[in-house]
């Protein structure tokens, strides 16, 4: 018998009831909830379901939790479930989760099951072809060794998370990755984001563009800010933040960092050589990628001094505080938009008062962003291999700096030049012009150390 998703059961004294009108009672509140979450939700894992190794050597464990299929049904594992995959030996499976519903036989009442059990079907497939994404859940793929699993892959490429429909909907829609950044094939205007809420456990996997015409201007005379740039942040609240964005290498991640200022934008990073913002400026055009009016205030590492990039050419190791100057040989390699940086060659210096100094390691330079990665190792920023770019201190203070004091003692403000010690400084006793890398800020009264400098080359 067909639904009538319209109809509502209505009671009323001395009624008399039947089978059909228990049935259609259920059936209303099953729609209606299904209806919620098929408009409302995304299909994905809502919560839990995380995969991990078993307690034996070809078993994975899937946590209790929940998830939400294309038709609007509840997912639900009550309790931490283990899978065998024994039989996928050298193969890569995926852990899939889907809607299951029968009878449950434990309960019957004249031959008939008086109740539905909802459960959840866990499978692993080496195949995902022809399961749609909507009705089975991915939930990792796993890499099976010959004598145990070797991999449980489970970041956002392979799983699959509940998201929120509704306001601002349109935005969630994949747009291609051949798709030009400054394209917005959805012309999604900010005006039809709107103000909806969207819960703190919804991870947005898709490319979000926001296009905007005639932003206007934001002036004291001209208040209204509902038209004005692509995205306008207002805090009123001089203790919280406006936006939180946190970049982390889990789609689970919720940003948990302690002690951050208040703030209308709040970025966070938690992967290693990635920036949680990056600002490109078009060249061809007037203006830069950030314009800031008043004061700016930097804590990071680099603040004191200023850093330019390099290649070692010494054919050797590099490390912090070695003392550098350049090759001689002429410049093949530029950094920025339009190569406007160039990247000269450097060395070890190596003779006494050298001209050719030009400042102190300071560690591993950073691929500009959308470039390769060419670093050697690089989780390891304190040394440079030879061929590797590296950072370079050429003014400013700088906490280490290799020095020797073995001919004469260092003082406080003294000048310091290049030595025979390669990649060390000492005092200037006879200072010579372009030799000067900078000044002493700590004494060293003999032997070999490291001290801290105001690097001014002279």
């Amino acid at each position: 018998m067909e639904i009538n998703p319209s109809l509502r059961m209505q009671f009323f004294t001395g009624q008399f009831l039947e089978e059909q009108d228990f049935n259609d009672l259920q059936n209303y509140h099953l729609d209606r909830q299904q209806r919620h979450n098929k408009t409302m939700h995304t299909p994905g894992i809502a919560d839990g379901l995380d995969v991990s190794q078993g307690d034996r050597p070809f078993n994975i464990k899937i946590t209790s939790g929940t998830a939400l299929d294309g038709e609007g049904r509840q997912i639900i594992v009550l309790s931490d479930t283990p899978l065998p995959l024994d039989s996928f030996k050298k193969k890569t499976v995926y852990i899939l989760v889907s809607y299951k519903e029968e009878d449950y036989t434990q309960k019957l009442q004249n031959n008939k099951a008086t109740r539905k059990i909802e459960t959840a079907n866990i499978e692993a497939v080496e195949s995902i072809k022809g399961k749609s994404s909507d009705l089975f859940i991915q939930l990792a793929s796993v890499e099976v060794g010959d004598n145990s699993i070797n991999n449980i892959k489970t970041d956002p490429s392979v799983r699959k998370n509940a998201g929120a429909k509704g306001a601002g909907s349109e935005l969630v829609k994949k747009v291609d990755d051949h798709i030009k950044d400054q394209e917005n094939p959805h012309k999604v205007t900010l005006n039809q984001v709107g103000g909806g809420t969207i819960s703190e456990r919804v991870i947005i996997s898709e490319r979000v563009i926001i296009r905007t015409e005639n932003p206007g201007r934001y002036t004291v005379q001209n208040p209204n800010i509902s038209d004005k740039g692509a995205a306008f942040i207002l805090n009123t609240a001089r203790d919280s933040y406006g936006l939180v964005a946190k970049l982390t290498q889990t789609d689970v991640a919720m940003p948990s960092i302690k002690d951050i200022p208040a703030a209308a934008v709040v970025a966070i990073t938690d992967v290693s050589n990635a920036y949680a913002i990056c600002a490109i400026s078009n060249d061809s055009r007037p203006g830069g990628a950030i314009w800031a009016n008043g004061k700016i205030l930097a804590t990071s590492v680099n603040t004191g001094h200023i850093t330019n990039s390099f290649i070692n050419a010494s054919g050797n190791r590099l490390k912090i505080g070695d003392v550098v100057k350049l090759k001689g040989t002429p410049v093949t390699q530029f950094r920025a938009s339009n190569h406007k940086i160039p990247i000269a060659e450097v060395i070890l210096a190596d003779q006494e008062n050298d001209s050719s100094i030009i400042g102190i390691v300071e560690g591993k330079a950073f691929p500009d962003p959308g470039m390769p990665d060419t670093r050697v190792e690089p989780e390891d920023l304190n040394f440079i291999e030879n061929g590797e770019q590296l950072d370079v201190v050429t003014l400013g203070v700088f906490a280490y700096c290799n020095v020797d004091a073995t001919k004469v003692p260092i003082k406080v403000g003294d000048l310091l030049t290049t030595s025979n010690n390669p990649g060390h400084a000492q005092k200037a006793t006879e200072p010579k012009l372009g030799s000067i890398i900078g000044k002493a800020l700590e004494p060293l009264s003999q032997g070999i150390g490291q001290i801290a400098v105001y690097v001014n080359l002279h």
